[in-house]
């Protein structure tokens, strides 16, 4: 964030992420028990995934889901999730996001001008 940030009032700021949390995360070393054997792993390991949405005023939404992220699928939890929330809590707000593809598609892009235009 270059200086012409440096005074810019945060407190109307959400920040939204998302991540994948490995269920069967194995860093390559395992200790056993002697007579034990070592543990099978999974070809495509458990996950969970989750989305989140903070602000000055803590936590405004929190998603955990199964299916993978895409860009139909981030704008319906943006509808479900942040929106409704971040309504009540901030009013007039800021979105703050990474530039993940999701984030930067133009799908994404047409539904944020759809959601200016209807405010």
């Amino acid at each position: 964030m270059g200086p012409e940030y440096r005074d810019y009032d945060f407190c109307r700021v959400i920040f939204t992420d998302e991540c994948s949390i490995g269920l069967d995360v194995n860093n390559g070393c395992c200790w056993l028990l002697k007579g034990y054997n070592q543990m099978e792993h999974e070809h495509f390991p458990q996950k969970l995934n989750v989305w989140g949405a903070i602000g000055i005023f803590g936590t405004v939404a929190i998603h955990v889901y199964e299916r993978n992220m895409d860009s139909g699928y981030y704008i319906k939890t943006m509808e479900e999730y942040l929106i409704p929330n971040a309504d009540e809590i901030y009013g007039c707000r800021t979105l703050q996001q990474d530039n993940a593809g999701v984030h930067t598609s133009h799908e994404l892009h047409d539904w944020f001008h759809k959601i200016i235009l209807m405010s």
